[in-house]
C-alpha cells in the first residue's frame, strides 16, 4: 500500500528453541533466530527520500544484525517507471531491485521478498520478477506450483539442539495487487488457492514435526480482520494511512485458526 512513511520497520525475536538451497535457518545457542522486516520502501519515487531510505535500512540492519529480513511488498514504486507517465521506462525495476538489496550484499543478510500491490506496476511483471531476484544469491524467494500468487512459500527455522528437528516456520504469501475473487474493483487477497495449498502443506508440517511448531506469516495487503480491530477493538498506536483490506474475505484467518487449534 502506498504509505506516508517510505519505509517501515518491525523487528521479530523469538526466545525460543540459517533455508536450503544455499540457506539453511536454525535457531543459535541462546534460542533465539532475529527476523527484521521491512516494508513499503517505495524506491524509485524521490531520489531524497531514497537516499534516506537507504542509509535507514543500512543503519538498521546494521543495528539488529539480523538472521533473516522480510521485504513484504512494495519496495519498488512501480507507477513511477513511466516517462512522462506515458512510456515504459526499461531497466526502472532491475535499477532500484539493485538498491534495495545492496544493503543485505553489505550486511551479507539473507533475505524473502514477497510483493505489494505496486511492485509490478513498472516494466516487469510478477513472473519477470520472480525470475530476477531468484538470481540474488541471498534471496530465498520460491513459488509454489499450481496458485496464482508468484511468490508463496515457507521458510523451514530448524531447532538450535537439533538440527533435523523443526522449530518454527516463516509462511510468505503473494495478497496480489487489484482483485480479489468476483471483486475486481477490491484490493488483492490471499485467494482460494492459496488457503488450500496452505492447508496442505500445514497439515504435511503436523505429519512430519509434531503440534509444537511456531508460526509466522508476512503478506502485504492486510486481511478484512484488520479492519475490523481497527474499527471495533481496543487498540494503541499511530495509524498514518487507512486499511486498504479486501472487500471479499476469503477465510484465511479462519483457515489459520483451525490448523492452529
Amino acid at each position: 500500500m502506498k504509505n506516508i512513511l517510505p519505509l517501515i520497520v518491525l523487528i521479530f525475536s523469538f526466545i525460543l528453541p540459517p533455508v536450503d538451497s544455499t540457506h539453511t535457518f536454525q535457531f543459535n545457542d541462546k534460542g533465539e533466530f532475529t527476523i527484521l522486516q521491512f516494508t513499503d520502501f517505495h524506491y524509485g519515487e524521490n531520489d531524497d527520500k531514497d537516499s534516506k531510505t537507504l542509509a535507514l535500512q543500512r543503519k538498521i540492519l546494521n543495528l539488529v544484525n539480523p538472521d533473516l529480513a522480510v521485504v513484504s511488498g512494495d519496495a519498488v514504486g512501480g507507477y513511477s517507471g513511466y516517462l512522462f507517465h506515458l512510456f515504459t521506462n526499461h531497466g526502472f525495476f532491475k535499477k532500484y531491485w539493485k538498491t534495495f538489496t545492496t544493503p543485505f550484499v553489505e550486511a551479507n543478510v539473507p533475505y524473502a521478498y514477497t510483493f505489494g500491490n505496486h511492485d509490478a506496476e513498472a516494466d516487469l511483471t510478477r513472473k519477470e520478477i520472480v525470475e530476477l531476484d531468484q538470481t540474488h544469491p541471498l534471496s530465498i524467494l520460491k513459488t509454489a506450483e499450481g496458485i496464482p500468487g508468484t511468490a508463496n512459500y515457507m521458510i523451514l527455522i530448524y531447532s538450535s539442539r537439533n538440527k533435523n528437528k523443526l522449530a518454527a516456520n516463516i509462511w510468505v504469501f503473494d495478497s496480489g495487487s487489484l482483485g480479489c475473487s468476483e471483486f475486481k474493483d477490491s484490493w488483492g487477497c490471499i485467494e482460494k488457492e492459496q488457503i488450500e495449498w496452505y492447508n496442505t502443506q500445514s497439515s504435511l508440517l503436523k505429519l512430519q514435526y509434531g503440534n509444537d511448531v511456531h508460526h509466522v506469516a508476512f503478506y502485504h495487503i492486510p486481511i478484512p480482520e484488520y479492519l475490523h480491530l481497527f474499527n471495533e477493538e481496543q487498540i494503541a498506536g499511530i495509524s498514518l494511512d487507512f486499511i486498504g483490506c479486501p472487500y471479499h474475505n476469503t477465510g484465511f484467518f479462519y483457515n489459520v485458526l483451525k490448523m492452529v487449534i
